[in-house]
């Protein structure tokens, strides 16, 4: 009886500690969220005292959880978006990275970097969303297609440099994502630091007002063969835009 009572009592008190703990985890993310927050408007505040017109509340919006993602390439899911598209498919190993799956409708040539081609031989010229699309339910990406040019995005933000177009005819080209795996890497800079280097930028090249900010990801082929997407503000002014990696504050372009 007595070792039931304890035993009840060490239970309530590891629920009691654990409660304290959530709290106490759950009030120190909070407050590190007001507080960047805080540091962001103060920074757009300053940069309004300097003279550079922005919306304040815009910027505020924008995400300050980004993070890059480097995507391994998969064989297998190349393979099995060949076959989407293609059916039954031979495949040749043609070295240097490189893989082309021939059927009697095309053939699909996939490169390091996610650099796909696709060529139709039979004259159909089928639909290409059935080798771009992603084929799990819970994937992160999510396809478009607006004027014949299909596009990616990654939790709802556009990827820059993943697009895949016609280039010829019969012929489409371009770069994407065809893993859907993705490793996460190195976190955004507070946003503080993003928007005071928006300035900078902004002030080197002689404009007076940020009219346009977005997140966005930019794709990178790395030399391994992977795909890395960059989180990035994408900053308009004056007809001109940039490419502010959120990793640095430094401008990034696709590659």
């Amino acid at each position: 009886m007595e070792w039931s009572k304890a035993k009840t009592l060490l239970i309530l008190l590891m629920l009691a500690v654990n409660l304290y703990l959530g709290i106490n985890i759950y009030t120190q993310l909070r407050a590190r969220t007001v507080e960047e927050a805080g540091m962001a408007r103060d920074a757009c505040a300053l940069l309004q005292a300097r003279g550079l017109e922005l919306d304040a509340d815009a910027i505020l919006d924008l995400p300050a959880d980004l993070r890059a993602y480097t995507f391994a390439r998969s064989m297998p899911a190349e393979q099995k978006a060949a076959g989407e598209l293609l059916g039954d498919c031979a495949q040749t190993q043609m070295g240097g990275g490189i893989y082309v799956y021939a059927g009697a409708a095309g053939s699909v040539v996939f490169r390091s970097g996610g650099y796909v081609e696709l060529q139709w031989t039979d004259g159909t010229a089928g639909d290409p969303g059935l080798l771009l699309a992603p084929r799990e339910k819970d994937s992160r990406l999510e396809m478009a297609c607006l004027d014949g040019v299909y596009t990616l995005r990654m939790d709802g933000l556009p990827v820059v440099g993943a697009a895949v177009s016609r280039s010829h005819d019969d012929t489409w080209t371009g770069t994407w994502v065809f893993s859907s795996e993705p490793a996460a890497g190195s976190e955004a800079l507070p946003r503080a630091r993003l928007i005071l280097a928006a300035g900078d930028l902004l002030q080197e090249n002689g404009k007076l007002r940020l009219e346009s900010v977005e997140c966005v990801y930019v794709l990178t082929a790395l030399q391994n063969g992977d795909v890395r997407l960059t989180p990035a503000w994408q900053i308009g002014s004056g007809g001109e835009s940039w490419l502010l990696s959120a990793l640095t504050g430094q401008l990034v372009t696709p590659a």
